[in-house]
């Protein structure tokens, strides 16, 4: 699959809305963020399905949904909030009817898909104006073909238009990597309930990125942040600065 023929639209049918769902949760049944938690695969297929639902659903009604189209199918989707919106599991009626789908589902690895879910909201810096990207998958079968790259140059592009940070969490190291490659730093590390490691990654504004003197190296960047004033956002991926939440 070559690049060209890859298209990203923000408006969808119903018909490439319910394909959104499909395509998201092929691309995270193997996450480890969920693998982990859930490790029967009829149960953590029902929870996917009922919370990635809810959330194309919202995407979709708050013009938060992007989807990448080859040959008219949807092979990719992500969902990035604006500033300021934060969903909530009881914001819509949908989402009252995915809590408890994936109650019954999940049963006793409820609470631990709660404090998860606690935890990552807990380290969201709802003080500071931001994008979130708070999903981006892509089809199996369709993946390492920059179709993922196109939805992100799609979001980021999105993002420096209107301004503003932009912020995001992984739970996969190799993306780590992907994501810096575009801009993005690691803000926090995070061992959650369940065992499993997150990471929280950071990108300031074009703007502020193009202020930061481009030919400095990460060292003399971050001295120069200090010397601005400015907290540097940066953290080494192994070593300090991570944090654990307890479940």
């Amino acid at each position: 699959m070559s690049r060209d023929r890859v298209s990203i639209a923000s408006v969808a049918d119903d018909e490439q809305l319910a394909a959104a769902v499909d395509v998201l949760v092929a691309a995270f049944a193997a996450d480890p963020g969920w693998s982990v938690v859930l490790p029967a695969g009829r149960a953590r297929r029902s929870v996917l399905t009922a919370a990635l639902s809810a959330l194309v659903a919202d995407g979709a009604r708050t013009d938060s949904l992007l989807i990448a189209l080859l040959d008219g199918g949807v092979v990719g989707a992500a969902i990035a909030w604006r500033p300021a919106y934060h969903p909530s599991p009881f914001r819509t009626p949908r989402y009252v009817i995915a809590a408890a789908t994936i109650l019954r589902a999940a049963r006793l690895a409820t609470v631990c898909l709660w404090r998860r879910w606690q935890a990552m909201r807990t380290a969201d810096p709802r003080a500071e104006p931001h994008w979130h990207l708070a999903v981006l998958g892509v089809r199996p079968d369709a993946q390492h073909r920059g179709v993922g790259r196109a939805l992100l140059e799609a979001f980021l592009e999105r993002v420096d238009n209107a301004g503003g940070g932009a912020y995001l969490e992984t739970s996969r190291p190799e993306l780590v990597a992907w994501y810096g490659a575009v801009g993005f730093g690691v803000r926090e590390r995070l061992t959650l309930p369940g065992g499993t490691t997150a990471w929280t990654m950071w990108r300031s504004t074009i703007s502020a990125q193009t202020d930061a003197a481009p030919h400095l190296s990460p060292e003399e960047e971050v001295a120069d942040r200090k010397s601005k004033g400015e907290r540097d956002r940066r953290q080494p991926l192994d070593g300090g600065g991570g944090r654990t939440i307890i479940g």
